[in-house]
């Protein structure tokens, strides 16, 4: 009868709720039954004592064909236990459903019904006689319980998966079910064989059915009983019919998903893959595997599992087959946001997981909201699987800097932790873009310094002079070290003294806590004194790691005669210029290189200053990339009356940012708009998409700048704004000299009207991309992105030469902006010339900086610090007391009269005298053969 309960209208409220709880708690059974880890538990058991109820059956008609005139004690217990067990499981299923007519009517619910009465018949049998035919009735049933295995087959991970489970078990039962009705009927026929005559046991009725279903035929046994006949009849016509019609169905699933679908990886041990997911396109992919297995990491048995929901093609197909990645590397169609998928990847045993944003997309905050609930939804399913093996760190790529807020809110709403490692694409890319205008190619120094390269020029490529350098400097690469305790007591300039001069590498910041007990890196703290070198980080450049150790365990043979010849140096040549390093620009300290000329001449010409001078080439026409320490001054800019007094929240920002920023009282965007009469001059062009140009101009406007250039952002027309356009004006209204003009870089008469004659450098920002480009991997689409920004670039370049930075979505494109003849023989894109000249950006180099970040935890930090300046905090105290001002980075013209000088007397003496740490040099062409190019730390 059906299962539901009728109340009539006079029912009393206790009956009511009585009825509700009942069916709450009948409700909640089902589901434990049906969702949970215990329904799994409970149907797995059954089928173990399916099989076993199945295997006593097989050794009992073996041994003893008359089943149960003889059964043994322990037999009979074996049988009481599984009967109750499959009672007592059908029970709770048929009190936990809502319909009980339907329940019962189920063709599985009947099969798990009446398998549970072979003992009761058994019983009976023995008790009221009738003994044959009820036993007969025993044993078939008991037979069937080999169907009781369905209850297993459901829990596939996948429908290819569930369809072959269910192929397996039709036909295994049909097999199982043949032979045993084959063996029920003929238990009586003989076989004669080298050992005699005999009876057929289970084995022999299973040999036959294989011969029967494969239409072999052998004949050495045969069905002597009309019974025996008809179980081969029906084992032949069932086996026809549904197994070909099962193979069809298989081959149909198989045909919808390609081989990336059906793949998985299994993990031999921990530890030993990370996983990719998110924007996996040839773009994004070829530049951090060829980071990931460069040989400076040794990562020769890890593994990169690619999981991506749409099925790889062209480029990327190409990429992931080739013979240099196809041992390494698997592609899993398939998504993060899916614990199946996960675990085809073993997620719970990766030793990280990477998900990279689609930084072209048209909708970064959709992009970036993706991406954190990927991350989200990865540690949650993730993290804590297998604490045994150790702690798993996630990389994720964000767009937007406004995101970073959303992260941190759904992490402590969900309660999981923070992501351990964050990069924002927007904010390094426009940050290495606004230092590059008062730097040019400081985006290839940094790009270098996280780009792992040889050290030496590719073979294929024809020798020329500033090869050898050039490589040279890509041989170095960012890291953190520990201090030795050797170093306590000790200021940062002789510190970096010691690290330069016994080491050759360059110390440019230190990592310390801070009186509010937090850590922060300060970039040149000149006069910062080490107490316990324990507690303090240095980051240096160098050429490997072994570098980094040698700096953790150093220990002076002459502590202080050491120290004594750095400062001798100094004195000795007589270059006094204390007074200098307390000028806050470059650019004046390069004015007072030119009036102490004379002096600076006579000195150096003496013996000692002769003694110290070794020849090492013309370095006059070079430009240094240095980190300039700010030193104590006054705000310059007088106190300034806001627009309206609504803007209480906007002016307070203004007020903090004042500390740091050339800033001016917020304007609306119609009065930056730049008047065509107004003609600037040594002013910078950006030319692109209204973006987020916050990390591009704040760079630009530090207070340690005392000369500051107008910047004249060069925006489509209004007309092709959105709202997200003009909330962009907001962020940077506070900027000081800051102009709009619409117009377009391709356009002669809209680069006439911003003076492009006039200015100092030119940034070209990629195009906002009207479509998604292709997931599948093909670089086609990617490719036709830069055209605008290639136009842009070579209209302008017949307009001036002066320096001209354009970002670039596909390095392949580089060809576009030189001659052929300049990129011969150059496959590497750090060797291309564009690249090398400092002319051109690649997003690709973000995708790298994040593989970086993998072996060198920290490096975002540092980075973070040059390009921000430590953000709009510039001066803060350590946690023992002393001030420290942050640096920040400049580039100067090298004084001609240090040509001649050795290097590293260039560099301990700017060290020593003028508080400033050099990077490496920029080769200007008439000093490199006509091809300038950046000397990261010269020999």
């Amino acid at each position: 009868m059906d299962g539901v309960v009728a109340l009539d209208a006079g029912a009393v409220p206790e009956e009511l709720d009585q009825y509700e709880d009942e069916v709450e708690f009948r409700r909640a059974l089902r589901k434990k039954l049906e969702q949970t880890a215990l329904g799994f538990r409970v149907d797995v058991a059954n089928a173990a004592l399916s099989i076993i109820t199945v295997g006593f059956y097989i050794w009992e008609t073996s041994e003893n064909p008359d089943e149960g005139s003889g059964r043994e004690l322990y037999l009979w217990a074996v049988e009481i236990v599984c009967t109750f067990q499959f009672a007592c499981n059908y029970l709770l299923k048929y009190y936990a459903c809502d319909n009980r007519k339907n329940f019962v009517q189920e063709p599985h619910n009947i099969m798990d019904g009446i398998t549970t009465l072979p003992l009761i018949l058994e019983v009976i049998a023995f008790t009221i006689g009738h003994k044959e035919l009820l036993m007969l009735c025993a044993r078939v049933l008991r037979i069937c319980r080999i169907l009781r295995l369905y209850c297993i087959t459901r829990y596939a991970e996948s429908e290819i998966t569930q369809q072959l489970n269910k192929f397996a078990y039709l036909l295994g039962s049909s097999i199982f079910m043949s032979a045993a009705f084959y063996n029920l009927f003929e238990k009586d026929s003989t076989k004669e064989d080298a050992y005699g005559v005999s009876k057929i046991n289970f084995w022999d009725s299973l040999w036959v059915t294989f011969v029967t279903i494969t239409t072999v035929g052998y004949g050495d046994l045969t069905p002597e009983t009309w019974e025996g006949r008809m179980v081969c009849i029906v084992c032949i016509a069932y086996n026809f019919v549904v197994v070909p019609m099962e193979l069809n169905n298989l081959s149909v699933l198989l045909a919808m998903k390609s081989p990336f679908a059906r793949a998985s990886f299994r993990a031999r041990k921990p530890n030993e893959h990370v996983i990719v997911c998110g924007n996996v396109t040839f773009s994004s992919v070829s530049g951090f595997l060829q980071e990931f297995f460069h040989e400076d990491h040794g990562n020769t048995d890890m593994s990169v599992i690619l999981l991506h929901p749409v099925t790889p093609k062209g480029d990327l197909l190409q990429l992931i087959k080739s013979g240099k990645y196809a041992n390494q590397v698997k592609y899993i169609e398939g998504t993060p946001m899916d614990k199946v998928d996960l675990k085809r990847a073993s997620a719970t045993f990766a030793k990280g997981y990477f998900i990279l944003s689609d930084k072209h997309r048209a909708d970064p905050d959709m992009e970036d909201a993706s991406n954190i609930l990927r991350a989200l939804y990865i540690k949650h399913n993730s993290s804590g699987a297998n604490p045994s093996i150790g702690e798993r760190e996630t990389f994720l790529q964000l767009i937007r800097q406004e995101s970073k807020s959303n992260v941190s809110a759904a992490c402590q709403a969900t309660g999981e932790g923070e992501i351990d490692q964050l990069v924002c694409t927007d904010e390094f890319k426009m940050g290495l873009l606004g230092i590059s205008a008062l730097c040019p190619a400081f985006t290839t120094l940094i790009s270098n310094l996280i780009t792992s390269a040889d050290d030496t020029p590719p073979d294929s490529l024809k020798a020329e002079d500033w090869h050898e350098e050039y490589c040279y400097g890509c041989g170095f690469e960012l890291y953190r070290t520990s201090l030795s305790r050797h170093f306590s007591r000790k200021s940062f300039r002789e510190i970096a003294a010691i690290v330069y001069t016994d080491f050759g590498a360059v110390m440019f910041a230190l990592d310390f806590v801070d009186s509010a007990n937090e850590r922060r890196v300060a970039v040149c703290p000149n006069d910062f004194v080490v107490g316990r070198a324990s507690s303090v980080s240095a980051f240096v450049i160098a050429p490997d790691v072994s570098v980094t150790r040698k700096i953790a365990t150093y220990q002076p043979k002459d502590q202080k005669s050491a120290i004594r010849h750095t400062l001798n140096f100094s004195n000795s040549a007589g270059l006094d210029c204390w007074g200098l390093c307390r000028r806050r620009n470059p650019s004046q300290a390069y004015s007072s290189f030119e009036n102490d000329k004379a002096a600076e001449l006579e000195e150096m010409n003496s013996a000692e200053g002769q003694d110290k001078i070794k020849a090492a080439g013309p370095v006059s026409e070079s430009r240094l990339l240095m980190s300039e320490a700010e030193l104590a001054r006054c705000d310059r800019n007088p106190k300034k009356k806001f627009v309206a007094a609504s803007l209480s929240d906007l002016v307070k920002k203004v007020a903090e940012m004042k500390k740091s920023y050339h800033t001016r009282g917020p304007i609306e965007l119609e009065e930056a708009s730049l008047d065509v009469d107004l003609k600037l001059t040594g002013h910078i062009i950006v030319c692109g998409p209204l973006t987020n140009f916050y990390p591009l101009i704040a760079p630009l406007r530090r207070n340690h700048l005392e000369v500051i250039q107008p910047i004249v952002l060069m925006v489509p027309p209004k007309n092709e704004w959105d709202n997200t356009d003009r909330r962009v004006w907001d962020k940077i209204s506070m900027f000081e000299d800051v102009w709009i003009l619409e117009g377009l870089a391709s356009d002669y008469r809209d680069l006439k009207r911003v003076n492009i004659e006039s200015c100092v450098s030119v940034i070209i920002l990629a195009p906002k991309p009207s479509t998604k480009p292709d997931d599948g991997g093909d670089t086609g689409q990617t490719d036709l992105v830069d055209a605008d920004s290639i136009f842009a670039f070579q209209h302008i370049q017949r307009f001036t030469q002066r320096s001209v930075l354009v970002e670039l979505v596909s390095p392949n494109n580089m060809s576009f902006l030189v001659p052929d003849a300049a990129n011969a023989g150059c496959a590497d894109t750090y060797m291309m010339a564009p690249y090398v000249r400092g002319w051109v950006f690649t997003t690709s180099m973000l995708d790298t900086l994040i593989c970086q970040a993998f072996y060198n935890r920290d490096l975002l930090t540092v980075l973070r610090t040059l390009v921000t300046g430590g953000g709009e905090k510039s001066e803060f105290k350590s946690s023992d007391g002393q001030s420290i001002k942050q640096g920040f980075v400049s580039q100067i013209p090298v004084p001609a009269i240090y040509a001649g000088m050795q290097y590293s007397a260039f560099f301990l003496h700017f060290l020593q005298e003028r508080g400033m740490v050099c990077l490496g040099l920029f080769r200007s062409p008439s000093s490199s053969d006509g091809m300038p190019f950046v000397y990261t730390n010269p020999k």
